[in-house]
């Protein structure tokens, strides 16, 4: 693959696909600037100096005219570019977009989804740019099908493109954080994910590691190297290169999150209190099909769900193709309803259980998804049904105790081939 323009991200066996569009479609001329190489943990990274996406500052001016020399502050309801102006960005979450304002908030008819891009990507892969051999915005593909902006939100994991992510398991802190801010912001009782790639496998160890089934409806996983990627080696994590650490087949992280269960659900006492998230994955599954898995195509299909391959479709263009998406939007497409302030009794913006909202405790304003634990207390803060652990650890907010998850629930294993 021969990649030669400032737009071109080849050479980076975890980021294959060279065609890049421009994330600012808005934009008829690419901006110039200096070209500057970086060295990435797969590879040698190309990118113009100031190829810096619009960040939640942006604001429009409208120049008056008639002699009037004023300036009007203009600040779009929704902006693929950035997050509203009035939401809360906690401070684990390094950046992103989507959404629209507060006031918008009664237009909610379908759970909110959260985009996840992949290693050294930003939110602009869901606007369009880096779609391998396939074309189209999955944001647009997703309100042309009936969503709004106020339900779709994008949530980075890297300052920039093209820098890389060094521990998925530090990241964990960015999506738990991400999904109670939208929950809030928004009302909604839960979200669904749509994850590419290392996102995919981070999304995964979230909702383990935090116990977040309750909060999340329903997952998609496109290309996610569950089961590692050649492309990686304890070699490389030892040289320098930390994410290999995490993605090497067989590391010790992918076990935590594969064992005993490749799609655990929520460890309540009995299963008829159990919230249980759907899954759906999404891979390419011909061997050398993905550069990602050359030698495991097999890698990002999870037992205990539906597991679908497209063998003509590259890795990137997974996540922007037609016909994965008239697959992946139907899943995610979950009606609901507004919040209603009086199905919130403490006031603390969740609705309670009994009114099938997520607030464990309507009594009690300290007590709702995502308030913070104390440990040992016998409280659950958060309302994910455990208690967190005192004993230091590398994870610290690891449940003390995990049940099982329920035998013969009714969940089966399917594949499917799409040609």
């Amino acid at each position: 693959m021969n990649c030669t323009s400032s737009n071109c991200r080849g050479g980076r066996p975890l980021q294959p696909d060279c065609h890049l569009k421009t994330h600012r479609n808005s934009h008829k001329k690419a901006q110039k600037g200096t070209k500057k190489e970086a060295k990435g943990i797969f590879g040698t990274i190309w990118r113009s100096a100031d190829r810096t996406p619009l960040g939640s500052g942006f604001v429009g001016l409208v120049f008056c005219t008639l002699a009037l020399a004023c300036l009007t502050p203009l600040t779009a309801s929704a902006d693929m570019y950035a997050f509203p102006p009035d939401f809360v960005q906690p401070p684990e979450v390094i950046g992103g977009a989507g959404g629209s304002e507060i006031r918008e908030r009664d237009t909610l008819r379908h759970l909110p989804v959260i985009f996840i891009a992949d290693n050294q990507r930003i939110h602009s892969d869901w606007t369009g740019a880096n779609c391998g051999n396939a074309q189209g915005s999955v944001y647009q593909a997703f309100i042309d099908q009936g969503l709004t902006p106020f339900e779709l939100w994008m949530l980075d994991l890297v300052p920039a493109e093209g820098h890389q992510l060094t521990s998925l398991e530090r990241r964990t802190d960015n999506l738990k954080e991400m999904i109670f801010a939208v929950l809030q912001y928004t009302g909604a009782d839960q979200v669904n994910i749509l994850a590419h790639g290392a996102g995919a496998v981070l999304a995964q160890a979230t909702l383990i590691k935090y116990n977040l089934f309750y909060a999340v409806h329903s997952v998609v996983y496109v290309a996610g190297p569950f089961h590692g990627t050649y492309a990686c080696s304890y070699e490389q994590c030892l040289e320098g290169l930390p994410l290999c650490c995490n993605l090497t087949p067989g590391a010790d992280f992918l076990q935590d999150i594969l064992l005993p269960d490749e799609t655990p659900h929520d460890p309540r006492q009995t299963p008829e209190d159990a919230w249980t998230t759907r899954y759906m994955t999404v891979r390419n599954g011909r061997r050398w099909g993905d550069a990602w898995f050359l030698k495991n195509p097999e890698s990002p299909r999870l037992d205990g769900t539906v597991n679908l391959s497209f063998p003509k479709i590259s890795h990137d263009g997974l996540r922007c193709a037609p016909e994965v998406l008239s697959r992946v939007i139907p899943f995610l497409t979950v009606e609901t309803t507004p919040h209603e302030v009086q199905h919130d009794e403490d006031g603390d913006g969740f609705q309670g259980r009994q009114w099938g909202g997520s607030d464990c405790d309507d009594n009690d304003a300290k007590i709702y998804p995502g308030a913070a634990e104390i440990c040992g207390d016998g409280i659950d803060q958060d309302c994910n049904a455990v208690d967190i652990s005192c004993l230091p650890g590398k994870d610290r907010d690891v449940p003390k105790q995990r049940r099982p998850v329920y035998a013969g629930d009714g969940r089966s294993s399917a594949s499917t081939t799409i040609n």
